[in-house]
C-alpha cells in the first residue's frame, strides 16, 4: 500500500517559491507580447528573486548602444547552433533582447517578433556565461522555421539600430541568414 506521507499537507516552502517564478514568468511573458498583465498580490510586488541581469560589458536591456546593429557573417540558422555562445555574439547577431532575466547566477534573454520567439539561457562557465539552452518556438497559430524566425528577430534587431538606413534589406548585413 502507498502512503502519501507528507506530500499531502501544505506545500513546502519550496513549491511556494517555484509557483510564485512560474507566476512572475508567465506575467514576463504576456508583457513582452503587450497583452494585458493582471495585477500582482501585494505580497509578490516586491520579489527578491526577479532582478536585473547585470552581465559585465553588456548594457542592460532598453539602453542605447553605441554601435549600430549589423548581423555578424556567420549568424546560425539554426536555434542549436547558437549555444555555447557569449553574451556578446548572441548580442552582436540579434541586437538587445525584449526582456532579460536573472535566476541566481543563471541569465534567461527572450527575444519576440510577432510570429516567433527565442530563449536564450546563460549558464556561467569559465570563460564567462555561455548560451547553454537556446530554443526558437512559433508565436501564435502560424507555423515558422528556426531559420525563418532567427532571420525575423536579425531583421527586426536590424531595422531598430537603423530605422531610417538607406541600404534597407539589400544593404549590408542582408540575407545573412539564408
Amino acid at each position: 500500500m502507498w502512503s502519501l506521507g507528507s506530500f499531502a499537507c501544505a506545500p513546502a516552502p519550496e513549491m511556494t517559491a517555484v509557483a510564485e517564478q512560474a507566476l512572475a514568468d508567465g506575467r514576463a511573458t504576456l508583457a513582452v507580447l503587450a497583452m494585458e498583465v493582471p495585477p500582482l498580490p501585494p505580497a509578490l510586488r516586491q520579489s527578491a528573486r526577479m532582478q536585473p541581469l547585470r552581465i559585465e560589458g553588456v548594457p542592460p536591456a532598453g539602453e542605447a548602444r553605441i554601435a549600430s546593429f549589423i548581423p555578424a557573417v556567420g549568424m546560425p540558422i539554426h536555434a542549436a547552433a547558437l549555444s555555447g555562445s557569449p553574451p556578446e555574439r548572441i548580442l552582436a547577431w540579434l541586437g538587445e533582447p525584449a526582456l532579460r532575466r536573472a535566476e541566481g547566477p543563471v541569465a534567461i534573454w527572450l527575444y519576440s517578433t510577432a510570429g516567433c520567439q527565442l530563449d536564450v539561457i546563460f549558464y556561467p562557465g569559465t570563460d564567462g556565461p555561455r548560451a547553454a539552452y537556446v530554443q526558437a518556438r512559433a508565436g501564435g497559430f502560424a507555423q515558422r522555421t528556426e531559420a525563418a524566425c532567427l532571420q525575423d528577430l536579425a531583421d527586426q534587431a536590424r531595422r531598430r539600430a537603423s530605422p531610417a538606413s538607406p541600404l534597407g534589406e539589400t544593404g549590408a548585413g542582408a540575407g545573412l541568414l539564408g
